[in-house]
């Protein structure tokens, strides 16, 4: 509470909406500029942006990439803000007693495993070019579980 203030808690959320939304606003405008005319069917679970651009009817390889950078800017923001927050509580252990750090070593174990749960097939799904890979739809279903 003492490093977490009202002021610090509010400037965090608006910082993660604006994020979020300056996300997809930027995939939905690479997006919505494609010219569709052929089926209107993904193959796909749900409707997401690499099986999207498989039905444009124009060459997606420079829209494909912007996507990947998009989601590649993202995603290491959040890496390098958890990263500095990680950082700052491995190096303010320094002071604390051997439970303490015990404790902490315990509870940081367990947010770094629901991490890798999260982000791992994020990264997998949003960080390559639009090929098609097998994997991709057992991938985003087991996303939309644990999401």
């Amino acid at each position: 509470t003492s490093i977490v203030t009202k002021h610090v808690c509010i400037w965090l959320v608006a910082a993660s909406w604006v994020g979020g939304f300056v996300h997809s606003m930027v995939k939905t405008l690479l997006v919505i500029q494609l010219p569709f005319c052929g089926p209107s069917e993904i193959d796909h679970y749900f409707c997401d942006v690499p099986p999207l651009l498989k039905l444009a009817c124009t060459d997606t390889y420079i829209t494909g990439v912007r996507v990947v950078a998009n989601s590649g800017v993202t995603s290491l923001g959040c890496f390098i803000a958890l990263i500095v927050s990680y950082t700052i509580v491995l190096v303010s252990l320094r002071t604390c007693s051997f439970k303490g750090r015990l404790k902490t070593v315990h509870t940081r174990t367990f947010q770094i495993i629901i991490v890798v749960l999260l982000f791992g097939p994020g990264i997998f799904t949003y960080m390559h070019p639009s090929t098609t890979f097998s994997a991709d739809k057992k991938v985003s279903v087991f996303y939309t579980i644990i999401m």
